[in-house]
Order: C-alpha cells, then structure tokens, then sequence
C-alpha cells in the first residue's frame, strides 16, 4: 500500500516536470507517546514504537529502491520520546 502510493506521486511529479529528487524525500515517523488508545486490546492507534520502527524500514527500503533521498531524524527524537510533559509536545527552556 505504502509502496503503490508512493508510486503514485512519483507519476503525478513526473507529469508535473517535478520528478528529480530534490523535489521528494522519505522522513522518518516519530514515536508517539502510549496511550490507552495504543496499548488497548486490540489497539486503536497503531503508532506504537514497534510498529513505528517497521514502518521506517519499510520508508529506508522504499527510499532505496527508488532512489530517494530518506531522512532519519530518530537519532535526535528517539531518546527523549516520552520525556514531554503531557508526552508529546517538547518544549525548550
């Protein structure tokens, strides 16, 4: 499904003359904070860290085989994901 919508924008870039990499990159998802929502069973929510991290594979494969730029961002937001206050929007100072 991820892989046939990605496709599709790759076709309406290339009719648009918008088709070069700059113009499309693949970043990363973020951990959500858990929830009732996510840890219910069955979930709700499937943002869960897991599931999060497959999805980003599946981005990095993806990124690859269609030669795109994919940006990973987890390095910086990984370690502190659920040190939020209300767990999930960080703020500064």
């Amino acid at each position: 499904m991820i892989e046939s919508i990605l496709l599709r924008r790759q076709i309406g870039m290339k009719k648009n003359g918008m088709l070069e990499s700059k113009h499309m990159y693949l970043r990363s998802l973020h951990y959500n904070p858990l929830g009732d929502v996510k840890t219910m069973c069955p979930p709700k929510d499937w943002r869960s860290p897991p599931t999060i991290d497959m999805f980003n594979d599946i981005l990095r494969t993806l990124a690859k085989k269609y030669d795109l730029p994919f940006i990973d961002t987890n390095f910086i937001y990984a370690p502190m994901w659920d040190a939020a206050e209300d767990w999930c929007h960080h703020r500064t100072g």
